[in-house]
């Protein structure tokens, strides 16, 4: 399997999912924007620099699956599994709003793991620019500009007071 600066930037058609063979194939930057975030927030990070495995927290790096466009089949994106909807929300906002290492974000209502992805405009404009989402109990996404946004939508749909 190739790695990342083998492939440039081009889309990969086949690769498992969130095995170390798929973690090579990630932006080497990224993966160091992603070290900082965890480690940050409090999540153990020596399991993928160090013993060469990926850690339990991380759910998904580059896949094959998932929406046509998806920033993880362009080796660009992480699930990172941090808990209920609470917490996934301060780990967006850790990652975008306040360390800028990544340029856009979601969370999940069903699941316990949120997504970073550094994709650029160009990409954020399928979605008219929007930089964060949320995938609601339906499965069904809404998009926002601002964190703000994306955080009171949530509030004022979702019956969250802690999580």
């Amino acid at each position: 399997m190739k790695n990342y600066a083998e492939l440039g930037h081009q889309r990969i058609t086949e690769a498992p999912i969130a095995d170390i063979e798929s973690v090579k194939l990630l932006e080497p930057q990224n993966l160091l924007s992603l070290g900082v975030v965890v480690d940050r927030f409090g999540l153990v990070t020596n399991a993928l620099f160090i013993k060469n495995a990926v850690p339990d927290w991380l759910s998904s790096g580059y896949r094959t699956t998932g929406r046509q466009y998806s920033a993880h089949k362009f080796c660009q994106a992480f699930d990172v599994k941090v808990g209920g909807i609470i917490k996934q929300l301060t780990f967006v906002k850790l990652a975008i709003q306040e360390l800028k290492l990544f340029n856009r974000g979601g969370v999940y209502h069903n699941y316990t793991s949120c997504h970073i992805d550094n994709c650029g405009i160009n990409w954020m404009a399928k979605h008219n620019g929007a930089k964060f989402w949320f995938a609601d109990k339906n499965n069904k996404y809404h998009y926002f500009m601002l964190y703000e946004d994306l955080e009171n939508h949530i509030k004022n749909v979702v019956n969250v007071i802690n999580n």
